[in-house]
């Protein structure tokens, strides 16, 4: 399910927008201070459960218009009943975080905020074809608060901090909602309509800075620790093969068992199966297993599959052939879609790096060899560093990895500026093999540049944030 349009009212207290989507690929533009990063994790925050970034944005309304239905959102402040001791008595009666006030909407009880006579509640409304659900910051806190402390390495430092016992790390919430897939208990103390209608959707965001990621402090550290992004998905390609080669031996030990028996059964037919049928089916899978070696998908051994021809196959052998083929397909199937992202992956790049070439290895995950003039035949790799890559070149690298292999099927990609670092060309570039890939997983993106290379020929895909705000005037 696709977002069809987002309805904007009063972000940061001056804008309206209208952002209709239409496209496989809809592009955000506009000068900056205008908002467009900040539409992508409007729609990130939704479909991730991070309400806490609704609480710290300024807006008054947000409408998503989808397949399933209009959902509304509204920031609003409610009147505290005046009667603390027949609010307690509601609070006791009904449960120990709300109560229900006379208008039957959910409100937080806070002794902090009890005491103080100044403050007005501060609520989410969400509203679903005839569903209301009103949330405050603090009880959504709370309900933080629970998840967090059952998860064992955490304990409460703080209002809003925590601390990770092993590694005497402190993260606040929305650290820790970036960080933890903390969705499905979140989902859980939701109103089911709500949590359904966020999990109907997936979204994957890849923000502006994209080179350096996070990573847990070392015990009695205080500074953060990064490492560079290009090294965490080398080895994250890496256990991609080791986990698709597994999945092939379960696979192939399970056929193997059986295969006798399944060669004796009744069921075992080959009747309408010839010679050159077998043949050309052999080389079909001799062809497909060479491609899977090119990318060191299979181990680089000689099958003689190739070898055999209607000739030298004898009546009594075409049913055992048949069978063999028949088991050799299911197990490379398991392959299939790490080699068709890994090809789209390895394309990609090798269009556009000057005097490099990307290696794909079952040991590395992936790496980069320098092509040295006079050098044909390649016979000797120089093998590069993957920080020896450009600045450039590794944006190039990551985003591209990060929308092959980390975008589910049917999810909504989100990609803050793709311009950053790269040159004129590869931006030229970008949109067709966004398309190449976004085909590939179908998914949809939402883009936000401002780049006119990145847009090119695309200006039907664009929605401009600047005409809508002059239209508006």
């Amino acid at each position: 399910m696709f977002i069809k349009s987002i309805s904007i009212r009063k972000l940061f207290g001056l804008f309206d927008y209208n952002l209709d989507f239409k496209d496989e690929i809809n592009i955000i533009t506009a000068p900056n201070g205008y908002g467009k990063t900040i539409c992508l994790k409007i729609i990130h925050s939704l479909f991730t459960y991070d309400y806490l970034y609704y609480f710290s944005l300024d807006f008054s309304e947000i409408i998503f218009e989808t397949e399933s239905g209009t959902l509304k959102i509204s920031k609003d402040f409610l009147e505290r009943e005046v009667n603390k001791k027949k609010r307690f008595t509601q609070h006791r009666a009904l449960d120990d975080d709300f109560f229900y006030s006379e208008t039957h909407i959910i409100i937080d009880n806070d002794e902090n905020e009890e005491n103080d006579e100044n403050y007005k509640p501060f609520h989410l409304r969400f509203n679903f074809e005839g569903y209301e659900y009103v949330l405050s910051e603090s009880k959504f806190k709370r309900q933080l608060t629970v998840i967090l402390s059952e998860i064992s390495n955490l304990r409460k430092a703080g209002r809003n901090e925590w601390v990770n016992i092993k590694t005497r790390e402190i993260s606040g919430f929305e650290q820790l909602l970036k960080e933890l897939d903390l969705t499905k208990p979140i989902r859980n103390f939701l109103p089911e309509w709500l949590g359904d209608f966020s999990a109907d959707h997936t979204s994957y965001l890849i923000q502006d800075q994209r080179l350096l990621k996070r990573i847990n402090k070392s015990p009695n550290k205080n500074l953060n620790s990064y490492v560079q992004a290009i090294d965490t998905y080398a080895k994250e390609l890496k256990n991609h093969l080791i986990q698709s080669s597994l999945d092939f031996s379960v696979i192939s030990q399970d056929l193997d068992s059986t295969f006798p028996q399944r060669l004796l059964s009744k069921d075992n037919s080959s009747k309408n199966v010839s010679k050159q049928q077998i043949v050309e089916e052999l080389n079909k899978v001799q062809s497909n297993r060479e491609s899977l070696k090119k990318f060191d998908i299979l181990p680089k051994n000689t099958s003689v599959d190739s070898l055999i021809t209607a000739k030298n196959i004898d009546d009594i052998y075409v049913s055992v052939l048949n069978l063999y083929l028949n088991d050799t397909k299911l197990k490379l199937q398991k392959f299939d879609d790490i080699y068709k992202k890994i090809n789209l992956f390895s394309n990609i790049l090798n269009t556009k790096l000057s005097f490099k070439k990307i290696k794909i290895d079952s040991e590395k995950g992936f790496y980069f060899v320098r092509q040295i003039e006079g050098d044909a035949n390649n016979e000797k790799e120089h093998v590069l560093n993957l920080s020896q890559l450009s600045s450039g070149e590794q944006h190039q690298v990551v985003l591209i990895y990060e929308l092959i292999f980390n975008t589910k099927e049917h999810s909504i990609v989100l990609i803050d500026e793709p311009e950053i670092s790269l040159h004129v060309v590869w931006q030229e570039q970008f949109l067709d093999d966004l398309k190449m890939i976004t085909e590939m997983n179908n998914a949809k993106a939402i883009i936000a540049t401002h780049s006119p290379q990145i847009i090119g020929d695309y200006w039907d895909l664009v929605i401009d944030l600047e005409e809508i705000r002059k239209i508006g005037i």
